[in-house]
């Protein structure tokens, strides 16, 4: 893998002005994967898993560039 692992979801790479569109793919499926595991325990319905998935990381990928930016200025 020439990109260390860290290309972003294809389907968000096609839409630069998309929150999730930079974010790598390895990121929203560790996130995917913990919404499934909470759906298959019946906390949130199947079909919502991957949308609540996207949506945590959408919300906190803001804080999360602010830190490193603090932390590698």
């Amino acid at each position: 893998m020439t990109d260390g692992g860290w290309a972003p979801d294809p389907e968000y790479a096609k839409y630069p002005d998309h929150d999730l569109h930079d974010v790598p793919l390895a990121v929203l499926e560790a996130a995917r994967t913990y919404m499934r595991q909470v759906a298959s325990l019946g906390d949130v319905a199947e079909d919502d898993a991957e949308p609540l998935a996207d949506a945590v990381i959408a919300a906190a990928m803001p804080v999360v560039r602010q830190w490193l930016r603090s932390q590698y200025a």
